[in-house]
């Protein structure tokens, strides 16, 4: 469904004083744009303090470009879909937790690799949840998964962090089988409910 459209049926579900009318569009929004998945958040840890600076500005908008760059074809490859990328923020959709955790943890090892070549200590925050959205393909997804994934991500998680919501860990199909996990109690707080931090083992020298 194109978002005009979906805007129009918003638009005259928010105007109708017809109950059975309202009911019937919001039946129909759901039929047709409702998908359960795994929505994927990411931050740029750093970014909005650093960037004040405008001797550095170029060059903290070259690794968002970098960023950007890198995170496509990991997240092709991991099976998920960029909805939009907006300043610093990544908005992605998998169709499982793990699919979503594992292109988390990829884009933390490539985030690494940027931040190492260009010398700015700018790092990734993730928030990760699953459930129902009203999602439209590569423009915007609506919901309360994609609500608590953009609070982990951009608002609890600190640097190198996956957050993962309550219903992602119930979908989780390999949970912790080769994952260093955790609760994370600021999550928990923020959700008011479990949260884990999932990470990969620190590998030995």
């Amino acid at each position: 469904m194109a978002m005009h459209n979906f805007t129009d049926l918003i638009t005259a579900c928010a105007w109708t004083s017809h109950d059975g009318r309202r009911s019937a569009i919001r039946k129909s929004i759901w039929q047709w744009c409702g998908k359960t998945k795994s929505v994927l958040v990411i931050d740029l840890f750093g970014f909005s303090k650093s960037s004040t600076d405008k001797a550095s500005i170029l060059d903290f908008l070259a690794v968002i470009r970098r960023m950007q760059a890198a995170a496509r074809p990991l997240v092709w490859l991991n099976e998920g879909d960029i909805v939009k990328m907006e300043a610093d923020n990544c908005f992605a959709v998998f169709d499982t937790p793990d699919q979503a955790v594992m292109a988390a943890l990829d884009l933390g090892s490539a985030s690494e690799t940027i931040r190492r070549d260009e010398g700015l200590d700018l790092r990734l925050c993730c928030g990760i949840e699953h459930g129902e959205i009203l999602y439209l393909e590569e423009e915007d997804f609506f919901g309360m998964p994609a609500n608590a994934a953009s609070r982990l991500g951009e608002d609890v998680a600190n640097a190198n962090e996956v957050l993962v919501g309550p219903g992602a860990v119930a979908a989780l199909a390999r949970h912790g089988e080769d994952w260093v996990v955790t609760p994370h109690p600021a999550g928990a707080v923020a959700l008011a409910k479990d949260v884990i931090c999932i990470t990969r083992p620190i590998a030995k020298s």
